[in-house]
C-alpha cells in the first residue's frame, strides 16, 4: 500500500475532530486529495512528496500522455477507468481485494457507481463496489430496467451495488453493513461527491447551489455585456434573465447534457431570443435536436451573425459563443471557464457570509471511514475554476489554489 496513507488518514481524522468541534471547515482540510472535472490532483505533500504519487493526474497517465486530453466527466465509462488506474492502482498494490464505496444523491452519482462496478467486473472478485444514494426523488424511478427502492438495490448479476434512502443518517448503518461483509485484509476507498453531497446537501440545501450560479451569472453578464444588453439595476434584466436560465433548466437538452457550463450559455440565447425554449432543438425527440454543446454554439452563432437586431448590440455574446466553442474544440473540459470564476467569487463570499453549508453527516461519516483505514478522495464534476484551482504545469498535473479560492474557504457544518 502506499507509503503516504497513514500520514493521510491522520490528517483527515485531525482536521475532522477540529471541525467537528467548530462548526466549520474547508474541503481542502478535511479531504486534501481532491479530483474535479479536469482530473488533476492537489500539489500538496500526500501526492509530491514521493515518487509513487498517492494519486495519478488523469493527462500523467502513460496512454494519455501523447494524446491532445479529452478529459471525461464523470458520467462517461473513461472516467471509471481513470478512477481505477489513476486512483486505485497507485493507492494500493496490485491485485488487492479492493471495495470503492461511493456516497453521492443523483443520478450521474448512480452512473458514474455502476460504470464504475461494470469496469471492475473485469477483473473478477479483487474489486467491488457499494454506493450509497441520498435522493427521496430517486425511490420509486427506474434504473435500468429495475424500480429502485428504499435499502439495498441489487445489479442485474445479483450483486449488492445501491443503498438509496432519504435520509443521510443511514450512511451509519451502510457504512457498517460494507465493512462486516468483507475479510480482515481487504483494502477500501470512499469517493465522496461534492455537489448535493458534501456541498449543500439535499434535500434542504441543494437549491443554494443554483442560487450560487444565476448570481454569478448576473455578475459576469454586469461584468461582460454593455448595459443596454444587461444591466444589473434593472429589475427587468435580471427577472429576464432568472427566467431564461430556469428555462434553460428544463430543457430536454441540458437535462439530458447535465453540465451547467451549457446551461449557462442557452440561456444567455433564450435571454438574448435568438432561441426558444420549446424549440425541438432544445428538445430533443424522434432524431431531432442538439445533442453536444458544439451543436448548440454553432446554431447560436449563425442566429447572430444573422439577427435583424444591429450587430453590435449582440456582437459580445457571438464573440463569446465563439470563445466557448474553441475552447471544446482545444480540447478543454471546460467551455465556460469565465463564468466559472466568477463562480468561485461567489461561493467564497457565500462562505463567509454562512449562506452555504457542509453536510455535517457527510464529514461523520468520512471520520468514522477513517478510522477503519478507509481513504476519502472527493471527486465531483466541478471544473477547476469553479473552486478556484490552477494547473501547476508539472508533469504530473497537479493543481494548487489560487487566492479566494472557495476550496480553502472556511464553511460552516450543518
Amino acid at each position: 500500500m502506499n507509503s503516504n496513507i497513514d500520514a493521510y488518514l491522520q490528517s483527515v481524522s485531525s482536521e475532522i475532530e477540529l471541525a467537528l468541534n467548530k462548526g466549520e471547515t474547508s474541503i481542502s482540510k478535511i479531504l486534501p486529495c481532491f479530483i474535479f472535472r479536469e482530473l488533476e490532483v492537489p500539489n500538496n505533500r500526500f501526492v509530491v512528496s514521493t515518487t509513487r504519487p498517492f494519486i495519478s493526474s488523469y493527462k500523467s497517465l502513460l496512454r494519455n500522455q501523447n494524446l491532445k486530453p479529452i478529459i471525461p466527466r464523470k458520467i462517461e465509462y473513461e472516467s471509471a477507468i481513470y478512477l481505477k488506474e489513476g486512483v486505485i492502482d497507485s493507492i494500493f498494490s496490485t491485485n488487492s481485494l479492493v471495495t470503492l464505496l461511493f456516497v453521492g444523491d443523483g443520478a450521474s452519482d448512480m452512473r458514474f457507481s455502476y460504470n464504475s462496478y461494470r469496469f471492475f467486473r473485469t477483473f473478477g472478485k479483487n474489486l467491488k463496489v457499494r454506493a450509497f444514494i441520498c435522493n427521496s426523488d430517486s425511490i420509486g424511478r427506474k434504473f435500468g430496467d429495475q424500480t429502485i427502492k428504499s435499502g439495498w438495490n441489487n445489479s442485474e448479476f445479483g450483486d449488492k451495488l445501491f443503498y438509496n434512502s432519504d435520509t443521510w443518517s443511514d450512511l451509519e448503518n451502510f457504512l457498517f453493513e460494507v465493512t462486516s461483509e468483507d475479510a480482515e485484509n481487504h483494502r477500501y476507498i470512499s469517493i465522496i461527491d461534492i455537489d448535493g453531497t458534501l456541498l449543500c446537501p439535499r434535500p434542504k440545501y441543494n437549491g443554494l447551489i443554483k442560487q450560487v450560479r444565476i448570481q454569478a451569472l448576473k455578475l459576469f453578464c454586469e461584468k461582460h455585456f454593455d448595459d443596454e444588453f444587461f444591466n444589473i439595476k434593472i429589475e427587468e434584466h435580471t427577472s429576464k434573465l432568472e427566467e431564461s436560465y430556469a428555462a434553460a433548466s428544463n430543457t430536454g437538452f441540458c437535462k439530458s447534457y447535465d453540465d451547467e457550463d451549457l446551461t449557462m450559455l442557452v440561456a444567455l440565447g433564450l435571454y438574448a431570443e435568438i432561441i426558444s425554449e420549446d424549440d425541438f432543438l432544445l428538445n430533443p425527440t424522434n432524431n431531432i435536436g442538439f445533442v453536444v454543446p458544439t451543436e448548440w454554439l454553432q446554431y447560436a452563432s449563425s442566429q447572430l451573425e444573422n439577427s435583424p437586431h444591429p450587430k453590435y448590440k449582440l456582437s459580445r455574446l457571438h464573440g463569446l459563443y465563439d470563445q466557448c466553442a474553441k475552447a471544446l474544440y482545444n480540447g478543454s473540459p471546460t467551455a465556460f471557464v469565465d463564468f466559472r470564476e466568477v463562480e468561485n467569487l461567489v461561493l467564497t463570499d457565500w462562505a463567509k457570509d454562512k449562506k452555504i453549508v457542509l453536510n455535517k453527516a457527510v464529514i461523520s461519516f468520512i471520520n468514522e471511514a477513517v478510522k477503519k483505514q478507509i481513504v476519502p478522495i472527493a471527486y465531483s464534476d466541478r471544473p477547476n475554476a469553479s473552486v478556484g484551482l490552477i494547473t501547476t504545469g508539472t508533469y504530473n498535473n497537479t493543481v494548487e489554489s489560487k487566492e479566494n479560492a472557495f476550496i480553502d474557504s472556511l464553511v460552516k457544518l450543518v
